[in-house]
C-alpha cells in the first residue's frame, strides 16, 4: 500500500543507512534482524612533510597530494602536462581536461588549484599509488609521506 510507513527515502545514503530486517513482513518478524547494510567508508589521512590532510575518499588522496604540490610550487602550468608513464597517451595532470590523443578526462576530471585538471579515472588502490608516484616525480622523499587508513 502507498502509506507513509512503506515510504523509502530517495537520498541514497539515508536509504542505505536505515535499519533493515526489523520491519514486520505479513505480521511476522524477519528472522535476520541483526543484519545491517550500512556502508562504512574508510577514512584516510595523509601527511606530507608534516602537513596533515583529511581525505573523504580515494580520489581525495590524489587530489590533495596534487594541490599540496601546486601550493608548494612543485607543479605549475609551465611543467604540465604531467604523464607518469613513459608509454601511452594518458596524462595525470593537464592544463585542460584532455589527454595527449584528444580524449577527454574520464568523468570530466577534477579541477585543481591554478586551473589545472586531474584525471580521476583510478581505483582506490591506484589513487594511492599515483599519489606516491606524483610525489616521487616532484622530488618528495617517501619518508615525508604517510597514509593512515
Amino acid at each position: 500500500m502507498t502509506i507513509p510507513e512503506n515510504a523509502r527515502l530517495t537520498h541514497k545514503y539515508c536509504n542505505n543507512a536505515r535499519a533493515r530486517g526489523t520491519e514486520p513482513i505479513n505480521g511476522a518478524i524477519s528472522p535476520n534482524t541483526a543484519i545491517s547494510r550500512t556502508r562504512k567508508r574508510r577514512q584516510r589521512t595523509i601527511v606530507i612533510e608534516g602537513d596533515k590532510m583529511f581525505c573523504r575518499n580515494a580520489i581525495d588522496i590524489l587530489k590533495n597530494t596534487a594541490n599540496w604540490l601546486i601550493e608548494r610550487g612543485k607543479i605549475s602550468v609551465s611543467n604540465c602536462p604531467i604523464k607518469l608513464q613513459s608509454r601511452g597517451s594518458s596524462y595525470l595532470i593537464n592544463t585542460q581536461p584532455i589527454h595527449e590523443d584528444g580524449r577527454p578526462f574520464q568523468y570530466g576530471g577534477v579541477k585543481l588549484n591554478d586551473n589545472l585538471w586531474l584525471d580521476k579515472n583510478w581505483s582506490g588502490e591506484q589513487c594511492e599509488i599515483k599519489a606516491m608516484e606524483l610525489l616521487r616525480y616532484c622530488g618528495i622523499q617517501m619518508a615525508d609521506f604517510n597514509l593512515n587508513t
